[in-house]
């Protein structure tokens, strides 16, 4: 099973979980795992939903998304221009947009990311935006951050792009 995870590149921590959730349920029987079959499964599901009054969750809420935003100064603007406070969303679409990128009808994005496509009302009127109220545009950004050498890095798909992050830290008001 173990080889299984790794084969499909499933990341350490979800492998431990996954894990520890087999080892949990074949504990709950007394038996090795490969010795349960679909009966034990369902009869496992009852036991967790009645006895440890586990739900499924809501699968249908968006969780509020705290878009990554820093201060940016775009190698499109004159040299001029000073940095200024955007989404991290917002500064790949404009790389994608200048690298001759085409996404889909109504994205800036290609993809399609439940959090940053369509609207916030039925009536259409109210794009996806972050909490600031900055909207989104559409599509998906995919970036990824790493640290390398001492340093951090994001790393986008979608415009492929890496960008050094420099953080300039200053100690909260008192």
């Amino acid at each position: 099973m173990l080889e299984d995870l790794q084969i499909r590149r499933y990341s350490p921590t979800t492998i431990r979980i996954y894990l520890r959730a087999i080892a949990e349920f074949a504990q709950h029987f007394g038996k090795a795992p490969d010795r349960l079959g679909t009966e034990h499964i369902r009869q496992y599901q009852l036991f967790l939903i009645k006895e440890k009054k586990v739900s499924r969750g809501q699968r249908n809420k968006q969780p509020q998304i705290h878009e990554l935003q820093i201060m940016h100064k775009s190698p499109y603007d004159n040299a001029n221009t000073s940095a200024v406070k955007r989404q991290m969303f917002s500064i790949v679409a404009e790389t994608y947009s200048h690298r001759g990128g085409t996404p889909a009808p109504e994205r800036v994005l290609p993809g399609r990311g439940g959090a940053t496509t369509g609207w916030r009302d039925a009536e259409q009127k109210q794009p996806k935006a972050d909490p600031d109220g900055i909207a989104y545009g559409g599509g998906r950004a995919d970036i990824r951050m790493a640290l390398g050498d001492g340093e951090l890095y994001v790393l986008s798909k979608s415009d492929g792009m890496i960008r050094k992050i420099a953080a300039v830290v200053t100690p909260p008001p008192k």
